[in-house]
């Protein structure tokens, strides 16, 4: 496992809106952290393309925001069959092709 390269640091950062597109991309925005980004409350957006587990993603994100779970982000990592966005409230695994910051 291994860190994405990204513009943004996500430690600590909020999920705002999760939204979803043709059933195999996955838009999530967040609103980052002062602590270690230079605007506290600025948005960015992570785009997971090529979605494999498309179903088990979007039934995680509803889950959590049923519970109303805070779901601030510890950290994001590579791994061989995509990425492992671990929150407060739990590891999502999003086995994706590729990864868009905007």
């Amino acid at each position: 496992m291994k860190r994405p390269k990204l513009k943004h640091h996500y430690h600590d950062a909020r999920i705002a809106s999760v939204q979803y597109r043709d059933e195999t991309d996955v838009v999530i925005t967040f609103s980052l952290c002062g602590c270690c980004n230079p605007t506290p409350g600025a948005t960015a957006t992570l785009i997971f393309t090529g979605v494999r587990n498309f179903q088990d993603v979007k039934n995680a994100f509803a889950e959590r925001s049923a519970a109303q779970s805070v779901n601030e982000i510890a950290g994001i990592v590579r791994e061989i069959s995509g990425y492992i966005v671990a929150l407060s409230g739990g590891a999502v695994c999003i086995d994706s092709r590729g990864l868009i910051e905007a």
